[in-house]
């Protein structure tokens, strides 16, 4: 780092620390203050635009916000925490927030992380209740949002309050089982383990302070079970003592590996007391929960290997806390609750929340918010020619396709912005994830390099020259890259880049990341040769939990089966600090609508959480709703389901919007929508002429107090795909027919229009709704990225001013969501009636190939069935069943929707 880099870092580092003990925000005024105080401290380096972009990172930091999360839990918690807060020396959760600090974290988010975990840790048994007790819980957090932080803050806390033996458990390769230890032991070891052991030979040296050993002087012994170069091993410590007390913390950080966990497990059990238990309070946190804990077997009486690892560790102790942490919660739920033993989180499920400085699925990839003039994600279209998705480990490849060279030369020309933008020590990456299999990966990789070297000899050679006026075909392309991409990004312009160039591209290095490599990869990490410039080529195990540092351009093209996976897969998800603009992510149509999908059912299983918190109701319950969701049999594997019913399914729909996002492309079914939309608006003329409201400047139509038979009539008559299976065959249309709650027997209808082409529905003349198309398997996806229907607000359109007021207060309330549009789906509760909302389509597509579309309009339909609130204000729980739908799974369906995933297991993620 150069000294004013480093001087700035110092300063703002001091700065963020001196604003954390004061009460509340400090000041514009008081920050100037303090730094003009500091300035001095560092020389002459400090130019005033060095003073300014210091003032403004500050202020950056300081506006970045967290609200505190949402916890449910079991009846009859006893909390203790409370009673033992002020005897309790925090010294290690002091270290480590310093150490945050001084990472650059917010003051006001570590405020608010704390308070989360105390939540959690009240949660967990009271390490000086002499017991015996074992708490079962679980935490949910955004994929790459921090949670890896969150659970050494927990760590950190729970010492301080008692716990002295900690299990870790990492995903199932030895780089990740690094990764983790490498944070734990600069957050909670505050020691270096990388020179304790070397070979088989233990070093009696002082090991290396760092992190919080840098911060503070911990009182605590740690006996560290494993270390940077070696998981646990029986050998050599066979004869060791078993001495965790007052003073002194075990810890391990493992592998989910069958062989490790039975070794740590009969090691233990040595342990034990002669009542066969151990007496000192155990933790165990499993980071991935959903990934490998989960018992996939049928028959509970033997379950899966590391499932009964774990159980059996678990029961060695009187007392015991197990914490699950993960991004995608479904495998855990359908976990059957009835089995005491498993790790079903009976006690808490607490949602953590994200800080608003995260980028994550809702802001990428949700219907509500991806923006089709967003430069961040591209859509590919020619990778299947090359890399085809059902492609076996014998494919050749002999050339990477032009959108992969694209994005090389993308990742090459933010490296420079980056640099010329003050952030030149910064480490930085680019993932290419095509292909599970190591051979093919491999190939990839000696292509990527090639092109990489190519570019890299062509700017080192020919870049002066190219800034005289001399030709250079591949700087024309980086030059074409960047006016399209990033022109002016920065205050860049392309002079200033093609000077940077050959500094930037310099140090970028290849790297191949896959099982095989696995051994090597280990070695480069203990050594610090990791390059800072890495284009990563890999495929599962880039894909659960190992972090590429400063990851700014992805490309991803995999077939993926369910939505958990799928979820977990983008590593793009994370912080963005500085670069956000420089990111981009190419994927396929279809894959962007497999997003948006996922990410609005995690949305709306958060904001289940939030609404099952206010009633008071237990995590069983949230099982409950999540099997009882329409996405449920779509969003984990198949052997992770055992106790769900495949191919029947029965769901609630209060609260919901539904929509169909593909069309069906057959001319059979666009001309049967078609003559049953205008049936349809026949019918309403007829029994509503008078009442039917108009609203030119709007180019909509609405009808009020319909009755559900005339709804009920429409949707089966409505021809969907059968990937669209709540609109296929007759599930919503009988729910709407039998419906026998009171306040379903009447619906709103409206004929939404827009900017299209005009169209004759049933002699009502009407500008058809506008809306790009993607081609997809026997259906029309629609709106391309967005994946919806509906503009946002059309849910509203049947409420009062009054209404809609009520639905933003309560969607601002959250201090996250300040400035952010409100989603249609916080309207729906506010619904006077449920709502049909009718789209005549004008469909093209991007290429402006749209001979294919028929002349008559596409149809759309969005179905809005509004919650059931009670006299005192509260829904109903989650288990009435007075609408609900069951819709059966047909054999197409079920070989489109679920057909991969009984090839799935814990070392694969789909071909």
């Amino acid at each position: 780092m150069s000294n004013v880099e480093n001087e700035r870092a110092q300063i703002t580092s001091m700065l963020l620390a001196w604003a954390a003990k004061r009460d509340g925000v400090p000041s514009e005024n008081d920050l100037a203050s303090a730094l003009m105080g500091l300035a001095p401290l560092f020389g002459p380096n400090l130019s005033d635009q060095d003073i300014q972009d210091i003032m403004d990172e500050i202020a950056r930091v300081f506006a970045i916000d967290m609200d505190l999360g949402v916890l449910i839990e079991a009846k009859g918690h006893q909390p203790w925490l409370l009673a033992r807060q002020d005897s309790i020396d925090w010294q290690l959760w002091n270290a480590y927030s310093q150490f945050l600090l001084n990472d650059g974290r917010s003051p006001v988010v570590l405020d608010k992380l704390n308070s989360s975990l105390d939540r959690i840790l009240d949660h967990l048994g009271d390490p000086f209740d002499s017991g015996p007790w074992k708490r079962r819980g679980l935490v949910i957090g955004d994929v790459q949002s921090g949670k890896t932080g969150t659970y050494i803050g927990l760590m950190d806390k729970a010492a301080d309050a008692g716990y002295r033996i900690f299990v870790v458990l990492t995903g199932n390769t030895e780089s990740l089982r690094q990764q983790t230890q490498g944070r734990i032991d600069e957050g909670v070891l505050g020691q270096d383990t990388k020179p304790l052991i070397k070979g088989k030979a233990h070093i009696a040296n002082k090991p290396t302070a760092i992190g919080v050993g840098l911060l503070a002087d911990l009182k605590n012994s740690v006996a560290s079970m494993t270390t940077m170069t070696t998981d646990f091993r029986k050998t050599g410590l066979e004869a060791m003592a078993f001495r965790p007390g007052q003073d002194t913390l075990m810890v391990f950080i493992t592998k989910k590996n069958k062989t490790v966990l039975d070794n740590i497990g009969e090691w233990l059990g040595r342990q034990a007391n002669v009542d066969g238990k151990i007496q000192v309070p155990l933790l165990l946190l499993d980071d991935e929960a959903d990934f490998a804990s989960i018992n996939t077997k049928r028959d509970d009486e033997d379950p899966t290997a590391i499932n009964a690892a774990i159980r059996r560790i678990l029961s060695q102790f009187a007392r015991s806390s197990y914490v699950g942490f993960t991004a995608t919660p479904f495998a855990n739920i359908f976990i059957n609750d009835e089995i005491e033993e498993d790790l079903f989180p009976r006690d808490f499920i607490y949602g953590l929340d994200s800080p608003s400085n995260y980028v994550g699925p809702s802001s990428l990839f949700s219907s509500t918010s991806v923006d089709a003039g967003d430069k961040t994600l591209c859509i590919l279209d020619d990778a299947e020619a090359i890399f085809p998705l059902g492609h076996k480990n014998s494919l050749e490849v002999s050339a990477i396709p032009e959108s992969l060279k694209r994005a090389i030369r993308v990742f090459l020309l933010a490296n420079a912005i980056r640099d010329i933008s003050g952030h030149s020590k910064a480490p930085r990456s680019m993932l290419v994830n095509v292909s599970r299999f190591n051979l093919v990966q491999a190939q990839i990789g000696r292509l990527v390099e090639d092109e990489l070297a190519r570019y890299r000899n062509t700017i080192r050679l020919h870049g002066r020259m190219y800034a005289t006026g001399v030709p250079n075909r591949d700087l024309d392309l980086l030059r074409e890259t960047y006016e399209l991409e990033y022109v002016g990004e920065a205050g860049t312009t392309w002079d200033d880049v093609l000077r940077q160039l050959p500094v930037s591209v310099a140090e970028i290095g290849v790297r191949v990341m896959n099982s095989k490599r696995d051994k090597e990869l280990e070695a480069r990490m203990l050594r610090a040769e990791n390059p800072p410039r890495t284009i990563a080529i890999g495929g599962d195990l880039l894909s659960r939990g190992l972090t590429l540092e400063g990851l700014m351009t992805s490309y991803f093209y995999r077939k993926v089966a369910a939505s958990d996976t799928l979820m977990q897969m983008g590593r793009w998800f994370g912080y963005r600090d500085n670069y956000s603009s420089l990111t981009r992510i190419w994927i396929t149509a279809e894959m962007v609508a497999d997003y948006a999908s996922t990410a609005d059912s995690l949305e709306e299983l958060r904001l289940e959480l939030l609404r099952m918190s206010d009633q008071g109701l237990t995590p069983r319950q949230y099982g409950l709703a999540v099997k009882n969701h329409p996405s449920a049999l779509l969003i984990t594997a198949r052997n992770k389901m055992r106790t769900a019913v495949i191919g029947k399914k029965s769901i609630s729909l209060r609260g919901r919007a539904i929509e169909t996002p593909k069309i069906s492309a057959s001319d059979a079914d666009i001309r049967a929508n078609y003559n049953a939309l205008s049936d349809l608006v026949s019918e309403l003329r007829s029994r509503h002429a008078g009442t039917e409201e108009r609203a030119p400047k709007a180019n909509r139509v609405i009808w009020r107090g319909v009755n559900k038979a005339v709804v009920a009539k429409m949707l089966s008559a409505y021809e969907a795909p059968v990937t669209v299976p709540l609109f296929a065959k007759s599930s919503i249309s009988d729910f709407v027919a039998g419906a026998e709650a009171e306040d379903l027997q009447t619906w709103d209808v409206a004929l939404i229009g827009g900017s299209g082409r005009p169209a004759q529905i049933s002699n009502l003349d009407i500008n058809c709704a506008r809306r790009k198309l993607e081609r997809g398997l026997g259906s029309y996806l629609v709106s391309g990225r967005r994946q919806r229907v509906a503009g946002t607000g059309d849910v509203a359109v049947t409420q009062s001013e009054a209404r809609r007021a009520l639905a933003t207060e309560s969607f601002l309330r959250a201090s996250s969501n300040k400035g952010r549009t409100v989603p249609d789906r916080e309207y729906i509760p506010y619904l006077e009636r449920p709502l049909l909302l009718l789209y005549p389509i004008h469909g093209s597509f991007d290429d402006g190939d749209d001979q294919a579309l028929p002349d008559i309009p596409l149809v759309g339909l969005v179905v809005a069935i509004p919650e059931r609130i009670g006299p005192d204000g509260l829904r109903p729980p989650s288990e009435d069943r007075s609408a609900d739908v069951t819709y059966m799974l047909n054999t197409p369906a079920q070989r489109l929707l679920l057909e991969d995933f009984d090839d799935l297991d814990e070392g694969e993620f789909g071909v």
